[in-house]
């Protein structure tokens, strides 16, 4: 195979970026040719790994993509509008899909250790396999005959000697797993286990998190080495996807480095920052495009805000309402560039009702409950003099978050409501923070591929031709490489898919059209009665029905119609036709 080197779109891109940077060229080494170049700021030595795999398509030809049973071998997908990974499902242990990889420890002394490190983006059960090592077998592998070194996205990691009743170790939990919730969700991380004679250190993000055994058969100390001997000479295969008692993790993988030392606490860091372009956004805070009420002012503290009741009180530069048996709402539309957000507020209740942070959006509405402080009256109402000493004492303590927000058009409805069956049941709310967390590639990426898969299986025979014609085009669109293109292909073909699968299941216009032109033939309802019904279903003929709304809308009104003609003494005019 002819040697080559090759560069991803994200290490290319970083190469315009204010940093100057070098490059490692890691071709080559133990005989894998398409091993990948890292970046490097200068003056800032990276450690040279024996292999580093960016899992981009083409590269096949150096790593196996694997499945057994009805397990889904990895597909590549976009971890970003420049960057690729590989996406792996959720399985059990005897249907799994997984990448196998020559191990490349097989023969190394690794006196000095071992290093691995990963990029995952967790999205399912945290139960199941990331890494692992193994001998090449399809199927699960039986640790007493394979042994077993592996390691789950709860961070529990398993070694188990090549023998019945041999020595083992676990870490951070047992075979049931952990309920670490060390290796985020719903973003990219960069895990890295170092392995040394004496023990071993794991980082996420290139920080140090506490790790260490939690059961084992045999003097831990002495078996550290035994992991790196098996490491270098009993496996021969690593494994992304497989490895544990468990299944595939259900999430995606990019950027793999194995190192022939034990990294540094420094060398990890240096790492992560040399590879996050990419894999990892900045935060960046958009509290400014929305309006914070200002509650100093109280000749116009709720500038901006739309609201279903006014403040029964602004004191100390803070609101309050007594919800009094109603519900209080009180909400601000904001206009966002596309991606993923966190939205959070001070907010303080008093205890009785329901109280929520909320947003509204294109793909739904989330809500988290703000926090609750006692403050009772003689006669069991909150006094607000109690809850406002609470909430004007520390007003952050009460921040509440709503996490991954997901915006897709451009908008999105930010507001706090409150519902008590009680008198004086206060709120208080103050400094909404909104901050963009993500590009939204992932998500955005996901939610048309499922939209898209549902609209394929639908059976549109029963559709009327034009509505063929849309589904078709919708789904024929190849949508722009980007997160507002993605966005607007998945609106779009979730709109499409709404409206067909409306008239299938509630609202065949067609039909009702074809069954109100037949009852105006056979009709002998007077001219003006059969004019005004010809009238109707011309208006239905000409109705877009663009939107499930429309479709109803439709529908709805030349239904009524119809059942206003069926009652005009008709030959049809009786009731089992209504």
């Amino acid at each position: 195979m002819k040697s080559k080197l090759l560069f991803t779109a994200a290490l290319m891109s970083a190469m315009t970026g204010t940093a100057q940077v070098t490059w490692v060229d890691v071709r080559g080494v133990n005989g894998v040719e398409d091993s990948w170049a890292m970046p490097m700021d200068e003056g800032t030595e990276l450690p040279e790994p024996l292999v580093f795999y960016d899992f981009q398509s083409g590269t096949e030809d150096s790593y196996e993509l694997k499945s057994f049973g009805n397990g889904t071998k990895p597909e590549f997908s976009m971890a970003s509008a420049t960057e690729q990974c590989l996406d792996f499902r959720a399985s059990d242990t005897q249907n799994m899909g997984y990448v196998q990889i020559a191990n490349p420890f097989k023969g190394k002394a690794l006196d000095n250790g071992a290093t691995i490190s990963l990029w995952v983006y967790r999205t399912g059960t945290a139960g199941n396999s990331i890494w692992g090592f193994g001998l090449g077998t399809d199927g699960y592998e039986d640790q007493n005959t394979s042994g077993m070194l592996g390691f789950q996205a709860n961070t529990y990691m398993v070694y188990n000697m090549a023998k019945i009743g041999g020595p083992w170790i676990d870490f951070n939990g047992g075979p049931g797993g952990s309920l670490s919730n060390a290796i985020p969700a719903g973003r990219f991380a960069m895990i890295t286990m170092v392995f040394a004679k004496d023990g071993c250190t794991f980082y996420v993000d290139g920080k140090k998190v506490e790790y260490g055994p939690s059961g084992w058969s045999a003097d831990p100390s002495t078996l550290y080495q035994g992991i790196l001997e098996n490491i270098s000479n009993h496996f021969t295969h690593f494994y992304v996807g497989k490895g544990t008692f468990t299944g595939t993790f259900e999430g995606k993988a990019d950027k793999l480095g194995l190192y022939d030392k034990a990294l540094t606490a420094e060398e990890v860091e240096n790492i992560y920052n040399s590879q996050k372009a990419g894999l990892v956004s900045e935060i960046e805070d958009l509290t400014s495009k929305m309006v914070n009420p200002d509650f100093n002012d109280t000749d116009d503290a709720l500038k901006g805000w739309e609201r279903n009741a006014e403040p029964n009180r602004i004191d100390k530069g803070m609101p309050y309402w007594e919800a009094n048996g109603s519900v209080v709402d009180f909400w601000q539309e904001v206009e966002l560039p596309n991606g993923v957000y966190n939205v959070s507020v001070q907010g303080q209740a008093g205890i009785g009702g329901r109280v929520n942070c909320y947003v509204d959006g294109a793909t739904g509405r989330k809500e988290a409950g703000l926090r609750e402080v006692m403050g009772w009256t003689d006669n069991g109402n909150a006094k607000y003099e109690e809850v406002a000493k609470i909430w004007d004492g520390d007003k952050e303590i009460g921040r509440t978050y709503i996490n991954n927000v997901l915006v897709l058009d451009g908008k999105l409805k930010i507001g706090v409501n409150l519902f008590s069956p009680y008198k004086n049941c206060y709120l208080f709310f103050d400094n909404f923070r909104l901050e963009k967390v993500g590009s939204g590639m992932i998500e955005v990426k996901e939610l048309y591929d499922d939209m898209k898969e549902k609209a394929q299986a639908m059976d549109v025979s029963g559709l009327p031709e034009t509505f063929k014609k849309r589904m078709a085009e919708a789904l024929a669109k190849e949508p722009e490489q980007t997160v507002d293109g993605w966005a607007e292909a998945y609106l779009a073909l979730k709109l499409v898919y709404e409206v067909c699968h409306c008239y299938m299941t509630d609202c065949p216009i067609a039909a009702l059209i074809e069954t109100c032109k037949e009852y105006k033939q056979n009709s002998e309802a007077s001219d003006e009665i059969k004019s005004a019904f010809a009238s109707a279903i011309a208006d239905a003929e000409k109705a877009s029905c663009d939107t499930e709304e429309e479709l109803r809308t439709a529908y709805d009104a030349l239904e009524n119609v119809r059942r206003a003609f069926v009652q005009s003494a008709t030959p049809m005019g009786n009731s089992s036709s209504i």
